[in-house]
C-alpha cells in the first residue's frame, strides 16, 4: 500500500464551517465533512509559498500518474479541486484575488484551536464540547490535506481533509454579527419587563 502523503496548507479564510461538524451531501453525493478554504496567494509569506509549492507539485504528480497531464493542463471537463475566486464573485469581496477549494472527508476530522494554557496542548472544538462557535465562517484556519484523483462520476483531482486548526478570528462571512455587541447599546426596557412580571398570557398584547 502506498504511503499516504499529507500536506500542511497555508492559512485560509474558512467558509461553510458547519460541515466540519455536520456532514453534508454535495450534489446528491455521499455525506462528507469539510470546509471551504479561501487562499490569497499574493499575501503569502515565504514559508507559505513553500507550502503552496509542495501542494502544487503533488497536484502535478498525481495528475501525471492518473491522466498523463499536469494539473494546470487538465481539460475543461475535469474538476481541478482548486478554483479561481472569480467563480464565487457574487458571494462577496472575500473571493477577490483569491483561490478556493472544498476540502472534504468521509471521516470526522480533528479540529483544534491554537495551544492555550500552560500545558501547551491544543483544545478540541466540537459539538460535544459545546464550543463550535469558536470556529465560524470568516475565521482563519489551516489544515492538513491529502491530494487524490478520481475517475468515476466525472474526472478530476480533489483535496481531502485530514485535520484543521483555527488560527485567528476574522470578520464573519455568514454576515451574522456578535450577539452581545448587537444589544450592548440597547435600552434595558425594564419598565416593559416589570409589566410582564406576573402577567397572565391573555394580558400580554402580542
Amino acid at each position: 500500500m502506498a504511503e499516504l502523503k499529507t500536506f500542511l496548507t497555508p492559512p485560509f479564510r474558512a467558509n461553510f464551517t458547519n460541515t466540519l461538524f455536520d456532514a453534508d451531501s454535495m450534489d446528491g453525493g455521499p455525506m462528507k465533512y469539510g470546509v471551504m478554504a479561501i487562499w490569497y496567494p499574493e499575501r503569502f509569506t515565504e514559508s507559505h509559498k513553500k507550502l503552496w509549492a509542495a501542494i502544487n507539485a503533488e497536484l502535478d504528480a498525481v495528475c501525471l500518474a492518473a491522466f498523463k497531464k499536469k494539473w494546470a493542463d487538465l481539460p475543461g471537463n475535469f474538476k481541478k479541486g482548486i478554483r479561481p475566486g472569480e467563480e464565487k464573485a457574487a458571494m462577496g469581496d472575500a473571493f477577490k484575488d483569491a483561490v478556493f477549494a472544498n476540502i472534504t472527508t468521509k471521516l470526522v476530522p480533528g479540529v483544534v484551536d491554537l495551544a492555550k494554557g500552560s500545558d501547551g496542548k491544543p483544545i478540541p472544538i466540537s459539538k460535544k464540547a459545546g464550543n463550535t462557535e469558536e470556529v465560524y465562517s470568516g475565521c482563519w484556519m489551516r489544515a492538513t490535506i491529502t491530494i487524490y484523483t478520481y475517475d468515476n462520476k466525472g474526472k478530476g483531482v480533489a483535496l481531502g481533509l485530514m485535520n484543521a486548526q483555527k488560527l485567528k478570528d476574522g470578520p464573519r462571512l455568514d454576515y451574522r454579527g456578535d450577539a452581545a455587541a448587537d444589544f450592548a447599546e440597547a435600552e434595558e426596557d425594564q419598565d416593559f419587563l416589570d409589566q410582564l412580571e406576573g402577567a397572565d398570557d391573555d394580558e400580554i398584547p402580542f
